[in-house]
């Protein structure tokens, strides 16, 4: 597993930055302007659906299981994450304002410009040696090149359209973050599943024993009832019940004190069964109830990195369609962009 180093989470975030940059100040044209309310309406209520997610995972019967490394692994994934959506919501609100300013259009464009420079440029100098570089997906020259595209043009929207190679750098490893994530999530699931059935395995096979017994019991009670309405199972019945063959002679005509004796016997092996099952029935209901949360905290788990997903995929969009001069619509249906399926998500054309 590849650890983030600190450089490139500066990368991280300054990248999402100028993704909001791109969907917040490429909403001005020289001719007119685009509503920019809508779109930092849209963030914040965007990050707060994802802070929801966010919150600690509740660990109660499997508590014993949460240090251990596939688990912290998860953890460790996630740092990025969340450092990500917190960046994107504090630079969103900042872009917006700047998106405001009275400066004039071409001043706009080489603030931008300079914000790149500023902030990416030192990120990806600083970032060249870790071990996860390569996965940026974006080098010094072509933070250069953006950076001078962008200072050339005219308008503020032009020089979010040169941006775009920066939003898709942004998108393309935020994608990775995501699968990083995923990948250690079903580890870490599968790792605590077979614990759980290796700590249970016995109770496991007890209860299977317990079980198939009473079933064996009761069809032992239905074969001495129809021995006494006169059915010949005799033989039968000496294979069911306990100690039959014993008990049981194979030429043997029963009276109805010996099958009253039999009953007795299987009465008193059903209480013994009963008992044994109540006696092992906590420890059955602490599987299930481990069963039940492992399920939760991975369906959990896989919806905060689902809605990660659309997020970044819609931001992407949103990117794109802005530095066309495309208007934001409000009150689109977050929650539900959210925690729809990503393909789906990807398919409907409402930008943030």
């Amino acid at each position: 597993m590849i650890r983030l180093h600190a450089p490139v989470l500066t990368l991280t975030a300054a990248l999402s930055a100028l993704a909001l940059a791109g969907s917040g100040c490429g909403a001005m044209k020289s001719s007119r302007r685009l509503d920019m309310a809508p779109f930092a309406d849209n963030t914040i209520t965007t990050i707060g659906e994802m802070d929801k997610l966010n919150k600690p995972a509740v660990w109660i019967q499997l508590r014993a299981y949460r240090t251990r490394p596939a688990v912290q692994e998860v953890g460790q994934d996630m740092v990025p994450v969340r450092t990500l959506l917190r960046q994107v919501a504090f630079y969103s609100a900042q872009l917006v304002s700047i998106n405001d300013s009275s400066l004039p259009e071409q001043k706009k464009a080489k603030a931008l410009a300079r914000y790149v420079r500023e902030v990416v440029k030192p990120a990806v100098e600083a970032g060249q040696g870790a071990p996860d570089a390569d996965e940026l997906g974006v080098q010094l020259p072509d933070v250069d090149r953006v950076c001078a595209e962008m200072e050339a043009q005219e308008t503020f929207l032009g020089a979010i359209a040169r941006a775009e190679p920066l939003i898709n750098a942004t998108l393309h490893y935020g994608l990775k973050l995501f699968d990083r994530v995923d990948d250690d999530l079903q580890a870490a699931s599968a790792e605590i599943e077979r614990e759980v059935d290796a700590q249970f395995g016995p109770l496991s096979a007890n209860v299977a024993a317990v079980y198939e017994a009473q079933q064996r019991t009761v069809r032992a009670f239905t074969l001495l009832y129809q021995l006494r309405a006169g059915q010949p199972v005799l033989a039968e019945l000496r294979a069911a019940v306990p100690d039959g063959a014993t008990l049981i002679p194979v030429s043997w005509t029963p009276t109805r004190k010996d099958l009253q004796g039999i009953e007795d016997l299987l009465a008193a092996q059903m209480q013994r069964l009963k008992a044994a099952r109540d006696q092992l029935e906590p420890d059955v209901v602490a599987l299930r109830e481990a069963k039940a949360e492992l399920d939760e905290l991975r369906t959990t788990s896989l919806a905060r990195a689902r809605a990660g997903r659309v997020t970044l995929i819609l931001w992407a969009r949103s990117h794109r369609n802005l530095g066309m001069g495309v208007a934001v619509p409000p009150a689109i249906d977050l929650p539900g962009m959210l925690f729809g399926s990503v393909s789906k998500a990807a398919g409907k054309a409402i930008p943030f």
